[in-house]
């Protein structure tokens, strides 16, 4: 395993194949642990990976397509060489609206999507998926990459939803 270490706290700038830059920079209590900042101003440390949370309302524009089983884009914008270590999946409010009697989710990444989680159910503390996902195709590793979300309905289409909420981490660790 490479040991970091750097002399000090100046920046190093590093081509990276992405639009902007990614800076090194030591921090300043632990100088074996470089960290990075992305041209978006993150600060992530080096193997560590960041979570990010997604909140997806039923009435949120990509469910008004009058369909059993809308897609939704939830992140335009996923680093290039980005990986997916974890999904966790858990509702507030369920599902529901007229004749609606399943509702499930899945998370979608180059187009294969992971386990559902059932949001026609009550929500409680204890109901949600935190899993690694089963991908079999990498992202792109020269150009950002999407990920999407799949409500599949029993019963009626999208626009039959009178309420549904669902919040969305994902872990992605960058390897270039």
């Amino acid at each position: 395993m490479a040991k970091f270490t750097l002399a000090s706290a100046d920046p190093i700038t590093v081509a990276t194949p992405v639009a902007g830059q990614i800076t090194v920079f030591a921090d300043s209590t632990d100088s074996n642990k470089p960290k990075y900042k992305t041209s978006d101003g993150i600060i992530h440390e080096f193997g560590v990976g960041e979570w990010k949370k997604y909140t997806i309302d039923f009435d949120d524009a990509g469910f008004s397509t009058g369909t059993a089983n809308p897609v939704i884009e939830i992140e335009s914008s996923l680093s290039a060489g980005s990986v997916i270590l974890f999904i966790k999946k858990k509702h507030s409010a369920s599902f529901i609206g007229g004749s609606i009697s399943v509702a499930n989710i899945s998370v979608g990444y180059n187009s294969e999507f992971d386990d559902v989680l059932d949001v026609f159910q009550a929500p409680a503390d204890t109901v949600g998926i935190l899993r690694s996902p089963d991908y079999s195709t990498i992202g792109d590793q020269a150009s950002p990459s999407t990920i999407d979300l799949k409500l599949d309905l029993t019963g009626g289409i999208d626009t039959d939803l009178t309420q549904g909420s669902v919040d969305i981490w994902i872990k992605t660790i960058i390897l270039i």
